[in-house]
């Protein structure tokens, strides 16, 4: 759906004020369970010059980068995936910012590579640890890439690794009122006596969800699929449910309906890999009550849950 979208031209970007070195650390603690299970190091090389506060659309530069660094995962068995961000043009006005993400991964095959940005497309040379994957997401970083008015490049050694590229010009901060103001979730709040439903069938984004979720001592049961999912329902007492749209046997708006037949009460987060604004309201005309973009950054799950089941909440000292 967002490549279709994309592909006629019916996205735009949201333009507004962000922290880019915010993002990137954000970015970079939820990447970590992934790069910990792959067996490879992640690391961020940042130009100390940038002007952390940016006009632009963080959520699709958060994309890109979430799907460049993805894919490299995938492909990358030993060594290090490494993002660079550094200046290459800046006035009064405007920075311009060139990206890159390498890796010591396996490299694109001679033959692979006039096809890469093709949808679905996937090098037959892949073994990607078990973490899935459309095919899509290299052509929708494409895409994503038309909207800021940039190309992405790449060069690759087989054998050796391949670095995606590519350059951003965003417009800088000129009234400190555009500054972007910090989230009002706090840190110190202990989620008690209360039980979720995680409905995923993604192995890492399952292990990334187990480990936000311990950390705050939050119960839980998972379920891999729909079927699971209403059959832990109709046997358990929970209080919010996290449900995947895109699964296996039985999806997450099918579940939805069967649940809301039951109780149309129990608060039901949907939990999407698509950014699109259409995305997140289709899901809420349809039986969900809130809506979390996966990757999610911990603080980012944390509010939703604590904004739809209301958890008691005590400061830690």
């Amino acid at each position: 759906m967002d490549y279709g979208k994309l592909n006629t031209n019916h996205i735009e970007l949201n333009i507004t004020a962000f922290d880019l070195k915010l993002l990137l650390e954000n970015l970079r603690k939820t990447l970590i369970p992934k790069v910990n299970l792959a067996k490879v190091e992640l690391n961020f090389v940042v130009d100390e010059a940038i002007p952390s506060k940016l006009m632009g659309d963080p959520i699709r530069l958060g994309q890109i980068l979430t799907n460049l660094i993805n894919n490299a995962i995938r492909f990358t068995h030993h060594g290090e995936i490494r993002l660079t961000v550094k200046t290459t043009e800046s006035t009064e006005l405007k920075t311009k910012l060139h990206f890159e993400v390498s890796d010591t991964g396996e490299g694109i095959p001679e033959e692979d590579k006039e096809k890469i940005f093709e949808v679905y497309h996937q090098s037959a040379s892949s073994s990607d640890l078990g973490m899935g994957g459309t095919g899509l997401g290299l052509a929708i970083t494409r895409k994503l890439l038309d909207l800021f008015g940039s190309k992405i490049d790449f060069t690759s050694e087989l054998g050796v690794g391949t670095t995606f590229f590519y350059e951003i010009e965003f417009d800088l901060i000129q009234n400190e009122m555009e500054t972007p103001k910090p989230k009002a979730f706090k840190n110190d709040t202990v989620f008690e006596n209360r039980k979720l439903l995680v409905v995923e069938d993604n192995k890492v984004n399952t292990m990334i969800i187990k480990i936000l979720l311990n950390q705050k001592g939050i119960e839980f049961d998972l379920a891999v699929n729909g079927v699971e999912a209403i059959k832990l329902f109709e046997n358990n007492q929970y209080d919010l449910i996290m449900m995947d749209l895109q699964m296996p046997i039985m999806n997450g708006y099918t579940a939805t309906n069967k649940i809301r037949e039951v109780d149309a009460r129990i608060p039901i987060i949907a939990m999407s890999a698509s950014a699109f604004q259409e995305a997140q309201e289709y899901a809420l005309q349809n039986g969900f009550n809130d809506y979390i973009v996966k990757p999610f950054l911990p603080d980012d799950l944390y509010e939703i849950i604590e904004k739809n089941f209301i958890p008691l909440s005590k400061n830690v000292t």
